[in-house]
């Protein structure tokens, strides 16, 4: 696995799934140090993006409320070879890591205000691109074309790239906008008398049976629980859904509650469907001061890209092999 390069040097690299690993470490790095002064943290940048060649330099997109809380752990930060570089403020500070007597850098980790255009922007482009393969393309050879023009001059390569990407960021909130809008997104207690069908959908595509989601759904909208259900609608056609619950059903008890039942229909998947919903939960179950909240899954490198990082192996019931479980703080 490569990740680093000298500064000022630009070549690029096949994507390699050890750099949304190696993000993945970073992030958690990141969180354990920076812990509730942290609103969200993603893989962002090209290594992040599947189908594209990229510079091996991995980078992280960090949202907080305000900078100077950061400011306030860089010595804390520095100890994990996490360095402060430039305030850019009010756009960002940006700390880096790497093997710095050799002047070579392996991260840029861009810490932004959350939900700021910065933020947006960072996310937007990295979803854009993983799902609209056409566009990645036309963006992977302009890279390739200014990578082999200005090898030794990272100021010309990354200036030859800011039409395109003024361009796909342009598309990019357009996307957003416009896939926010296509979909309804509702709690299960907007919308109760679609409780039946709900639990049909669920059982459907996890083998259990209804009765076991409507006992669940029930104790939600009888107010016995703020654990909820959460679906995308297309119409009055459930095309996604999740839902939390105590325990999904291995060894570990004390990790709770546990988003369970994550599915999209496959032919609305690459659309942010899944995505959107995690958002959804994490937010609903923060604002009733239910936090952190867990889930089990064998997927890497998704759930990253929303917030989630990797936890500890569990053992499901009835299952012959560990499996991956996940926490959002």
């Amino acid at each position: 696995m490569s990740i680093g390069m000298k500064r000022g040097k630009v070549y690029l690299e096949k994507h390699q799934i050890e750099w949304e690993r190696n993000a993945e470490k970073t992030i958690h790095i990141i969180k354990f140090i920076l812990q509730n002064d942290v609103e969200d943290i993603q893989h962002i940048g090209s290594t992040s993006i599947k189908t594209i060649p990229a510079k091996p330099i991995i980078d992280i997109a960090v949202a907080v409320r305000d900078y100077d809380t950061i400011l306030l752990k860089k010595d804390e930060l520095e100890k994990e070879n996490i360095i402060f570089r430039f305030d850019e403020r009010p756009r960002e500070l940006l700390f880096v890591m790497g093997d710095f007597e050799n002047d070579t850098r392996t991260h840029h980790i861009h810490v932004v205000l959350h939900n700021s255009e910065e933020w947006r922007n960072y996310v937007n482009f990295r979803d854009y691109l993983n799902t609209h393969n056409d566009v990645a393309e036309r963006y992977a050879e302009v890279k390739k074309i200014l990578a082999e023009k200005y090898p030794d001059d990272r100021i010309a390569y990354t200036q030859g790239k800011n039409n395109i990407i003024y361009e796909i960021l342009s598309k990019a909130k357009k996307w957003r906008i416009f896939k926010m809008k296509k979909y309804d997104y509702i709690t299960l207690r907007e919308r109760q008398e679609i409780k039946d069908k709900a639990a049909k959908w669920f059982s459907s595509k996890w083998g259990v049976p209804d009765e076991a989601y409507l006992e669940c759904m029930d104790a939600y909208l009888n107010g016995e629980t703020e654990y909820g259900w959460y679906l995308c609608l297309d119409g009055e056609k459930i095309i996604g859904g999740m839902g939390v619950i105590e325990n999904d059903f291995h060894d570990r008890k004390d990790l709770f509650p546990n988003v369970c039942a994550v599915y999209t229909e496959e032919e609305y998947r690459c659309q942010g469907v899944a995505g959107n919903l995690l958002n959804m939960v994490v937010d609903d179950m923060k604002s009733k001061g239910i936090t952190p909240i867990y889930l089990v899954t064998d997927h890497t490198g998704f759930y990253e890209r929303y917030g989630w990082e990797f936890l500890c192996m569990v053992q499901g019931d009835g299952e012959p092999d560990m499996t991956r479980m996940y926490i959002h703080r």
